[in-house]
């Protein structure tokens, strides 16, 4: 440690509680700012198993793989709880490619939604615009086998939704088109999808891919000039043809005399997969944020009052299922959750959260620790009548009537816009001083949360939200 940081952080802390004493912060803060291993497990989730999409051979590797960590950590009681089941599972193969074999030979940016079609390999075509009418579609005849026809209309982060058939969608299908190609309109391309509906026996089959902005300008340009333009896609999608179970990771630090009492810390551990991305900041980052903040309070040896429980949900982004079941299963215990703690937004440092009002004093010496342990990167708690659910697991426990929060980020040095679904989303997109700063602010707040005397005002239960 830096000489005279102990101190420091020691004449900031003393305007805590004796249940948050300067002494157990500053080894928190030690422990966090000069031992921390967040970036190392990080670097082995995103490099090693990759981008984790809900009902995916990957998700389950990343599951048993955070049950070893977490064992390894010393936690308590570790576990998966199925919450639900994906009708059939899907992942993305090590294949997908694309490029423009002609007029020149250059690689290009392409994704495709979730549960849709691939190509059975490589499939090489000549690039087509939508002809406007059926006549126009059959006087092409032969000229549109293996075609890759390029659509009118961009696409938005949902990616393509074609909804009922035309007459000339039909006459293209039965043409024998290779698939059809959107232009994002932008640098970036996304991942998304739904397994809502899909039967295991009569799987997609039609192959629909977002194209880059300016990939699909250079292409339109060139037919432009009348250049013939051939286009090559391996849309390596694949599905296990059959229903996969689906699992949050779960695990605990036991508490001392108000064991029976629990915080929760947490972030979705599922993600998207456009071609190139490893699930890093969304939400990579904030699910090793949670098993982080935990190891923090951990190494540290320092008692804690209540149960700290780390989970590690699945299916987030398909509509938080794997908090929301939680919430479900366990409606019963929900009121000896006295708090829960959630990271998604990204790999830049927390700026804060908004709780109820009625929580200042036992929150009031949260931002005095945290800033003068990090005073380029310091948080401020908002109070407000209601809590803001926003999109992500914290959600789901507001609605069963739990105090949770989602940590506030700054908005640079990553932009979130850049990595959020998209190609973008990688390790080395990630912000390894942001991280740290996140794991050992969450895990002073959650060591505030296990120690304090008095509990956070709850918000109203949501019969719906709850399950």
């Amino acid at each position: 440690m830096r000489r005279g940081l102990v101190p420091f952080l020691l004449a900031a802390s003393l305007v805590a509680s004796a249940d948050f004493s300067p002494v157990d912060t500053s080894k928190i803060v030690e422990e966090g700012k000069h031992h921390n291993n967040l970036y190392n497990q990080l670097r082995y989730l995103t490099k090693h198993i990759g981008p984790r999409v809900t009902g995916s051979p990957q998700l389950m590797a990343a599951d048993e793989w955070a049950m070893r960590v977490m064992k390894n950590y010393g936690f308590s009681n570790v576990h998966l709880e199925q919450w639900g089941e994906v009708p059939v599972g899907f992942w993305r193969g090590p294949n997908s490619k694309a490029r423009i074999v002609s007029p020149v030979d250059t690689p290009i940016v392409f994704s495709t939604n979730n549960w849709t079609a691939g190509t059975k390999g490589p499939v090489k075509g000549p690039a087509v615009i939508q002809p406007k009418s059926v006549e126009e579609v059959k006087a092409m005849g032969e000229k549109l086998r293996s075609a890759w026809i390029l659509m009118p209309n961009k696409v938005s982060m949902g990616g393509p939704r074609p909804g009922a058939p035309t007459d000339i969608d039909k006459a293209l299908d039965a043409a024998g088109i290779a698939g059809r190609v959107y232009s994002t309109g932008r640098d970036l391309v996304w991942s998304h999808g739904r397994y809502a509906g899909i039967d295991p026996k009569h799987l997609p089959d039609k192959v629909l891919i977002s194209l880059r902005g300016k990939d699909f300008d250079a292409v339109t340009g060139y037919l432009g000039q009348g250049k013939p333009v051939t286009l090559e896609f391996n849309v390596d999608n694949r599905f296990t043809g059959k229903p996969q179970p689906v699992y949050n990771v779960v695990g605990e630090i036991p508490g001392t005399d108000k064991a029976d009492e629990v915080v929760v810390i947490g972030g979705h551990f599922d993600s998207w997969n456009s071609p190139g991305s490893e699930g890093a900041a969304d939400n990579g980052t904030g699910s090793m944020i949670a098993l982080e903040a935990a190891r923090i309070i951990k190494a540290t040896r320092v008692p804690h009052r209540r149960t700290l429980r780390v989970i590690l949900y699945s299916g987030e982004e398909e509509g938080l299922l794997g908090s929301a079941g939680y919430v479900k299963a366990h409606k019963d215990e929900l009121s000896k959750i006295v708090g829960v703690l959630n990271d998604d937004e990204g790999t830049n440092a927390e700026t804060g959260f908004t709780m109820l009002k009625g929580a200042e004093t036992l929150l009031q010496p949260l931002p005095g620790v945290v800033n003068a342990a990090f005073p380029a990167m310091p948080i401020n708690i908002n109070y407000g009548d209601r809590l803001p659910t926003g999109g992500s697991d914290h959600g789901s426990f507001i609605g069963g009537g739990v105090p949770a929060i989602s940590w506030g980020k700054a908005d640079k040095p990553v932009s979130y816009t850049y990595i959020w679904h998209t190609q973008n989303d990688t390790l080395e997109n990630t912000y390894p001083d942001g991280l740290i700063q996140s794991s050992t602010c969450s895990a002073l707040t959650a060591f505030l949360l296990l120690n304090s005397d008095g509990t956070l005002p709850r918000p109203r239960q949501s019969t719906r939200n709850a399950g």
